[in-house]
């Protein structure tokens, strides 16, 4: 039985290290395969398998650790705690299924980066 987890872990390890070498190529997996001579369900199959055990393992490692969360004093740039902070809404914006409520404080640039990150929603 020990021997083949040995072959099934060698195995993981060639096609981790196939797959890897694909993607750094930037070529379309079918091409990239064709190019190689390497054939295409085994690729993806190989890549769900090495997907699925590296799930479980971070699965696993998640479930031995504990967490723990630390108080932290949020403030805002004015060094007032955002507590003491009164917001007014000057505009709603309705994008997809999300709604931003911006005031005059907000920063153009990061209405620019929301708004960029809401097209491609």
């Amino acid at each position: 039985m020990e021997t083949k987890k040995v072959q099934q872990q060698y195995l993981l390890s060639k096609w981790a290290a196939t797959i890897q070498e694909c993607r750094a190529t930037g070529m379309s997996v079918k091409d990239w395969c064709l190019e190689n001579n390497v054939n295409m369900a085994q690729f993806f199959y190989w890549q769900r398998k090495i997907r699925k055990q590296l799930c479980s393992s971070v699965d696993n490692s998640a479930k031995d650790s504990s967490i723990t969360f630390a108080p932290v004093q949020l403030t805002s740039s004015r060094n007032k705690s955002l507590q003491e902070v009164s917001f007014s809404t000057e505009m709603i914006v309705n994008v997809g299924g999300c709604q931003l409520q911006i005031n005059n404080d907000t920063s153009p640039k990061l209405l620019e980066t929301v708004l960029k990150v809401l097209q491609n929603v």
